[in-house]
């Protein structure tokens, strides 16, 4: 009963992230667009990126809201965080770390050095669940 406690908290701390974030970026959809545009490695295909990634972040937020498709949800939060994690490290290693964020609402006002932290500590989040979900379904099959 405890691990399925911490299993939801962690599910709601993504959902919340990834709701947010997605709503963010598509209440400001043309800043957004803007901001991709100019983004490295992003260019001539923003107009893709701006549509789809919202969108996949949304669905990452169903999948972590459905019990059945939970582990499902962890999984795409911990490799989605880890490559948006990645970007602000090439950001900050190799490009210009004074380029504005794209994330929308309160997240666009972190530094990168910040957005960083904060986004390795969401990684761990969904690292986490992804683990204790594999627990939880091993112990079951049991």
């Amino acid at each position: 009963m405890r691990r399925s406690w911490w299993i939801e908290m962690l599910a709601g701390l993504l959902i919340v992230l990834f709701v947010y974030a997605s709503v963010g970026k598509l209440v400001e959809f043309e800043t957004f667009q803007r901001m991709l545009r100019g983004a490295p490695m992003v260019g001539e295909k923003y107009v893709w990126v701006s549509v789809l990634l919202p969108a996949f972040e949304l669905l990452i937020a169903v999948w972590l809201l459905v019990p059945r498709w939970r582990r499902l949800g962890f999984v795409a939060s911990f490799w989605t965080m880890l490559f948006f994690t990645g970007y602000i490290g090439y950001l900050l290693l190799f490009r210009r770390s004074s380029m504005p964020c794209s994330c929308g609402g309160l997240l666009e006002r972190l530094t990168w050095k910040q957005h960083l932290v904060f986004n390795i500590l969401f990684t761990l989040v969904a690292y986490i669940g992804m683990r204790m979900m594999r627990r939880s379904v091993g112990n079951l099959l049991q």
